[in-house]
């Protein structure tokens, strides 16, 4: 990695000549202390090491790591170069094991000052694969969500909220995906440091751990399981964002998804329509989440039998889908795959082939 140079200071001197009759007087005025500076002593160390005064140069080398060590933490960058050249200068007196050990201590200070922005790239790594993770690019985000990971680990405790955030997105990927047994140790994870951390975690989060973790049980059939984290999700979002926030339409779509199985008819599509309502009263009606509820209301009716009523959202959905560069996702096949049953169901089953068709394409991508 390049370094940065940082800029000399420059001597400065002044030379004040008072003349008087018989007499001169010359007066040395501002002398700085550049002569001294850890700087200076490097390159003195840098010029005594080319010319073989290993000994001069050992001297400067810890005249500048004493300065430096006393300036405190706002020198750890000069004060890991110091350090660096004496490595090099053991190196070149055959003092290998001094040389590593002052080229470990280097490193790490070279790696605190590098450490703030690791974690930021570590955030904007997470929040990309959570991204590529909605479109269905399952394989890119898995990339970058265990980069994010990684990072983390080497920086932070293994009980640190931004590390649980990587494990709630990597888990939450997986439950997308369909690999169960990958994402429920995650999320499971995610949730206890969580909990542990209540006071510092923001609620959101909270609430999205187990809104993932309860779509991991609706996945598996654990409906017991799945709708008291749906209904504590919700809740929460409620309390965050109000009634009427897209936090919270999803939320009722994902417990309306459960009661829906329990052939609570009813209730479940109320949920449908008031997020619905949600989706619309926020302009948000290109969003995939608007899509996945016309869709989930879709299947509902056509369960019902209610064919008319259905066929109109999942058309509604495709498009949606097809707009917002989800068009290669699962979601989009799953709808597909869906109108294509309502076609057989309506004795249109040549169109329904050509759907169940473009969703094999999107899977096998």
């Amino acid at each position: 990695m390049m370094l940065k140079q940082k800029l000399k200071n420059p001597l400065a001197m002044t030379l004040a000549l008072t003349l008087a009759l018989g007499t001169a007087s010359v007066s040395l005025i501002g002398c700085s202390g550049a002569l001294t500076s850890s700087n200076n002593l490097r390159e003195t160390a840098r010029i005594a090491m080319n010319k073989g005064d290993y000994k001069a140069s050992e001297d400067a080398l810890k005249s500048a790591i004493s300065k430096d060590e006393n300036a405190g933490e706002k020198n750890n960058g000069d004060l890991a170069e110091d350090l660096r050249l004496l490595g090099m200068l053991n190196r070149k007196q055959g003092k290998l094991d001094d040389a590593e050990k002052n080229l470990e201590r280097s490193i790490e200070l070279r790696q605190k000052e590098l450490k703030p922005g690791l974690l930021e790239l570590a955030s904007s790594l997470n929040t990309m694969g959570n991204t590529l993770t909605d479109k269905g690019q399952y394989i890119e985000a898995e990339e970058l969500i265990r980069q994010s990971m990684q990072v983390r680990e080497k920086n932070l405790d293994a009980d640190s909220i931004p590390l649980a955030e990587s494990q709630n997105s990597l888990g939450r990927l997986y439950v997308m995906a369909g690999f169960f047994n990958e994402a429920e140790p995650l999320l499971k994870l995610a949730q206890s440091t969580f909990d542990k951390n209540e006071s510092k975690v923001p609620a959101e989060l909270q609430a999205d751990v187990r809104s993932n973790l309860g779509t991991l049980y609706f996945y598996q059939g654990k409906l017991d399981k799945a709708e008291p984290l749906y209904r504590w999700a919700l809740d929460s979002y409620e309390k965050q964002f109000g009634k009427e926030s897209p936090k919270t339409a999803n939320a009722m779509n994902n417990l309306a998804e459960v009661l829906r199985a329990n052939n609570k008819s009813a209730d479940a599509e109320r949920l449908y329509k008031d997020a619905i309502s949600i989706y619309k009263k926020r302009n948000m009606t290109e969003v995939n989440e608007y899509a996945s509820t016309l869709n989930n209301l879709a299947v509902l009716y056509h369960s019902q039998a209610r064919y008319s009523d259905a066929e109109p959202l999942y058309k509604e959905a495709i498009k949606i889908y097809e707009k917002t560069d989800s068009d290669r996702s699962p979601q989009l096949a799953n709808i597909l795959n869906n109108y294509a049953e309502l076609y057989k169901a309506t004795n249109r089953p040549e169109e329904g082939v050509k759907l169940v068709q473009r969703a094999g394409r999107i899977m096998t991508q």
